[in-house]
């Protein structure tokens, strides 16, 4: 039996960069961040992993997660490949719209392709590798 959810997009945060290129951090130490709305409308619809898939896609990228499931360590440009690789394996649907200039995606051909379709992917891939809650999402 396969379970499957609907990523849609949201407003994202991203690190705040100083200018040196460096993460600004907050006092607490956590990483100071800014929000950028999305840029599609739509929805993807995707098979969620097993908990034995998203393990053995964590284990061979070295990812490490605390026990909220938040990925604590990454390795830059490698993950956002295998992010977009994971995410691609469970795409089943791609019903999305660029708010810009009104193009449709269609495919997960299109989808990979397109440079924005980079940050729906990784956005796919993270959630897919932090897990799912059958329900509600």
């Amino acid at each position: 039996m396969a379970f499957y959810f609907e990523w849609t997009p949201s407003e994202r945060q991203l690190p705040e960069i100083d200018s040196n290129g460096v993460a600004v951090k907050n006092e607490d130490g956590s990483h100071k961040t800014y929000s950028v709305p999305s840029r599609f409308n739509g929805m993807v619809k995707v098979r969620i992993p097993s908990n034995a898939e998203r393990i053995k896609f964590m284990k061979s990228t070295a990812l490490i997660a605390n026990q909220d499931g938040q990925v604590i360590e990454t390795k830059g440009i490698d993950q956002t490949l295998a992010f977009t690789e994971f995410a691609k394996s469970y795409i089943e649907k791609v019903e999305l719209k660029r708010l810009e200039d009104g193009y449709e995606f269609k495919t997960l051909e299109e989808l990979d392709f397109d440079v924005d379709g980079l940050e729906v992917l990784t956005d796919i891939g993270v959630k897919l590798s932090q897990g799912i809650r059958l329900g509600k999402n």
